[in-house]
């Protein structure tokens, strides 16, 4: 949902010292634009300082001209946004970039692993002129477990028609999701189910999003615990704590985990989880910036003996690779699939004062081996394409080797 921006009449410097601490920024995720009093920045300056610079006085200079002397009325929100994106581009580093009010919330939900809805996941459906099946708006495709969507009997596979008494045909998922989001009570949704309209009533409430899946399956006639886990958010590592108590309940003798299309997220959840399962005194991944380098080892007493696989595909990326590699190299995992996309930079975010951010690149990250993975990837032990039946029908040979070789 698009934030509505507050306008300011006249001049504030303010807006324009954030453009130029941008580049200046060590600070970890903060929530302002001043971490501490005194008038000092996030990056330890103070305003009067950054004002002795000859460059800033001539940016200032500029923008005051425009913002006076151009023939038509300026956006200066708009104008500062352009200039923090245009400062990020400049970087030349596709990881560091300004994200926008939109960009910024669906950070933030995925990071959060909680977001504002009704527990459930989407696609776009396809327009019918059935009388019987109306003009369909989205097709749920998941109910979360505890939601508001299950408490309220949405099941998968319901076409959502109508949202608030309003027709979404023709609405974007983006869309769809904004006339539930901007809501703060109960709303009735009708669906299409068996040829037949349902109305519901919904709560719109905070939503917890699961991020992973699990369940034990079967290799010969021992069990082996299965984990996909769908993102790093801050609220992973306590989900995977669950899913494995409960595998290990019912004597689990190997795990397989899922990484494919997981594209990262906190650095300290691959990290944490990690540490549930390597040894203590072991590397899990190294640092380095322009002018530090660090090696973070695993300082836990908790570990795991048992046999891993960890399937990986081309869309496994950034914090998915540090908890491959570290496990690679410290527990000695076997790993089946496609090569991972290779993304070996760590980002830090910054929100400015209208609520959009920054995401800057701060440092590389290397694996317990001293390998740099950014660009390169990790290749698997056993390189499996997926394969599709002679019906069209998805076979996952992938996890098929994952369960065939987890005992050699």
């Amino acid at each position: 949902m698009q934030k509505q921006k507050k306008k300011v009449i006249g001049f504030n410097i303010l807006e324009v010292i954030i453009i130029i601490i941008i580049s200046g920024l060590t600070s970890s995720i903060a929530t302002g634009i001043i971490t501490s009093s005194n008038n000092r920045t996030s990056a330890g300056l103070t305003y009067s300082e950054l004002l002795q610079d000859d460059d800033i006085k001539e940016f200032l200079d500029v923008y005051a001209d425009v913002l006076n002397g151009y023939y038509q009325n300026v956006d200066k929100n708009k104008a500062i946004d352009s200039a923090i994106s245009g400062m990020m581009d400049y970087l030349g580093d596709k990881y560091t970039t300004y994200l926008n009010d939109n960009e910024t919330d669906n950070l933030n939900d995925m990071l959060s692993g909680s977001y504002k809805g009704i527990g459930i996941m989407v696609s776009k459906g396809n327009d019918t002129e059935d009388i019987d099946n109306p003009e369909i708006g989205a097709i749920v495709e998941q109910v979360f477990d505890d939601s508001p969507a299950q408490k309220a009997n949405m099941l998968k596979g319901d076409h959502i028609i109508e949202i608030k008494g309003e027709n979404v045909k023709g609405k974007s998922l983006e869309e769809i999701t904004t006339l539930i989001k901007e809501s703060n009570n109960e709303i009735k949704i009708k669906v299409v189910r068996n040829n037949s309209i349902v109305e519901l009533n919904v709560q719109v409430t905070n939503v917890t999003k699961p991020a992973i899946s699990y369940e034990v399956k079967k290799s010969g006639n021992r069990n082996v615990g299965y984990l996909d886990i769908d993102t790093f958010s801050s609220s992973v590592v306590t989900q995977v704590k669950n899913a494995l108590k409960k595998m290990e309940d019912e004597k689990i003798e190997g795990l397989i985990i899922d990484l494919r299309n997981n594209g990262g997220g906190y650095l300290t959840s691959a990290t944490d989880i990690a540490s549930l399962f390597i040894e203590k005194g072991k590397t899990i991944y190294s640092l380095e910036s322009k002018d530090d380098y660090q090696t973070l080892k695993d300082e836990t007493d908790e570990r795991r003996n048992y046999n891993i696989v960890i399937i990986t595909n081309e869309a496994t990326a950034s914090a998915s690779e540090i908890l491959t590699s570290a496990l690679k190299d410290s527990y000695g995992v076997k790993i089946v699939g496609k090569k991972t996309y290779g993304k070996g930079k760590v980002q830090q975010t910054k929100t400015l004062s209208d609520g959009t951010m920054v995401k800057y690149t701060t440092a590389k990250w290397l694996r317990p081996n001293g390998e740099c993975v950014d660009g390169v990837g990790i290749s698997p032990d056993y390189e499996i394409d997926l394969e599709v039946n002679e019906e069209g029908i998805a076979i996952d040979t992938q996890l098929n080797k994952a369960l065939e070789i987890i005992f050699d």
